[in-house]
């Protein structure tokens, strides 16, 4: 990797494995042309690691990512308006992984779903809550429960076809 010392080449290369594990991204995803916003986020992150947490330059971290300096400036000041909660965790989560390698540690967080949280969501899904209600339980977005309950079997995406209640058209 150009423009970055060794030491700051295992930062960069920790940084880009766990926002590709975070963010559910591939590093050919995160090094094309893309612009979604999950591989936008996680160039962000990337970024804010490296510059706040790696002591990297703006110079190195463009090389990293590809990018150019402007675009590297722009991802470390801008923090998105309407950042959603999962965002600003995804977000923590790296820069708390990013951290504990720089300080030496190779820890990584735990995934937010433990086996606990796995146990009362499957409890709480076989109840009446609703989404929004088991997200406030377990301190997640909305948007993670349904997405959760198909990872672990007990949703499918499957829906099912209700019958027309349409009246039938007499001719």
């Amino acid at each position: 990797m150009m423009n970055v010392k060794p030491d700051r080449a295992a930062i960069a290369e920790f940084a880009i494995e766990q926002a590709c594990r975070i963010f559910r991204i591939t590093r050919p995803m995160l090094m094309g042309d893309g612009r979604t916003r999950q591989i936008a986020h996680a160039r962000r992150a990337i970024a804010v690691a490296m510059l706040n947490h790696g002591g990297c330059t703006r110079e190195a971290v463009a090389s990293v990512l590809k990018r150019d300096v402007s675009t590297i400036s722009h991802l470390a000041r801008y923090t998105p308006a309407n950042a959603h909660a999962d965002w600003a965790e995804c977000m923590r989560r790296h820069a708390a992984a990013v951290e504990a390698f720089v300080a030496g540690g190779r820890s990584v967080p735990a995934s937010f779903w433990t086996p606990q949280k796995d146990a009362a969501l499957k409890s709480m899904w076989a109840g009446t809550m609703l989404d929004r209600e088991i997200a406030a339980a377990l301190g997640c977005s909305e948007k993670d429960v349904p997405a959760r309950a198909i990872e672990l079997g007990i949703m499918t995406n499957d829906f099912p076809i209700l019958p027309s209640t349409a009246p039938a058209s007499v001719g």
